[in-house]
Formats: C-alpha cells, structure tokens, sequence
C-alpha cells in the first residue's frame, strides 16, 4: 500500500477509484465511475478539504502525494466539467475556502511587450490561430455562469512558462 493508497483508504470506493483515475490521466476509468455513478460528479471528499473532483484535478491534488499533474488535465476537467461539475464549487485549502481560479487570455497584440503578460503563441483556444498571452497579474474568478465552456489543451511546455513565471514573480506555489 502506497502514501496515496493511505489517503485514498478513508474515501468512499467509488470516490477513491476516480480521484485515482485523476491523478494517473486515466480517462476511461473516470469515464467508467462517473457512468457508474453519476452523482459522484457533486461528491466530495470525506477529508476535512471536503474537495470535489474537479478540485483534484486543477489543484493538482490536493494531499502533497496527490499533487501529480498527467499531460492530459484539461481533458480531464473538459470531461468533469461536460458531466456536470460545478466551476465554483469551494473547498477548504490553503487557510479557508477554495475555488477553481482562472488567468485571462488574450490575442490582442499589444500585450507582447506587457510584463504582466507572458506570450504562450497560438493554439485551438483563437479560432483564428493568433499568437496569444496569458495575463499574470490578475486572477479570475469567475461564476460558473460566467464560464465559457471552451477550451483547448495548452502544451506542457508552455503550461511551464506561465507557472514558472507565477511561481517566481507572484509568489506562486
């Protein structure tokens, strides 16, 4: 029995089975617990957090053993969200209620001299494949009415710039 097997030991079966799912990049077997139990989608940890699913996925877990990022998140939350997954669910990390934060994205090219904007080119996210930037400066957010349900999955590699340059500017962890 592993550290995550430990965490996961207080946890309903279903529930541990899918944060499992989460943390290993394994779709299908979400797939396979969500179709099994669709309200599993509004469960939440029996961990003092009280975390949903979605918050294992863009908190990158929530228990330091957990805290494991697979290449396929946004698939994983673009599946978590389309099941139903509340956007502004809260849970209680990091010294109190907790939610699912955003940084805002823009193509508009006057932000490429911008220090509070880091470029991250173009991707699926501009339908008319302009260059891009992540604001640094400002986090969002956003009511789940508020939310887009768009995306497009953001490369490693450029995910790294953006957290690298959170961490070492705005104190990020």
């Amino acid at each position: 029995m592993d550290a995550i097997d430990d965490i996961l030991a207080a946890e309903t079966p279903s529930f541990a089975r899918a944060v499992r799912a989460i943390i290993h990049g394994d779709v299908p077997a979400l797939q396979a617990e969500l179709a099994t139990g669709p309200g599993l989608i509004h469960a939440r940890s029996g961990a003092v957090h009280r975390a949903t699913l979605l918050h294992y996925c863009g908190a990158n877990g929530v228990e330091a053993p957990r805290q494991r990022t697979p290449p396929n998140a946004p698939a994983i939350a673009r599946l978590l969200l389309d099941r139903g997954a509340k956007v502004n669910a809260t849970c209680n990390l990091y010294r109190g209620a907790a939610t699912t934060l955003g940084l805002m994205l823009s193509s508009q090219d006057h932000h490429r001299d911008d220090r509070d904007w880091v470029g991250i080119g173009s991707g699926g996210w501009d339908y008319e494949g302009r260059a891009s930037w992540v604001r640094l400066d400002r986090v969002l957010d956003v009511p789940e009415e508020g939310i887009r349900r768009e995306g497009a999955i953001l490369e490693r590699e450029v995910f790294e710039v953006v957290a690298t340059r959170l961490r070492a500017e705005y104190s990020w962890s």
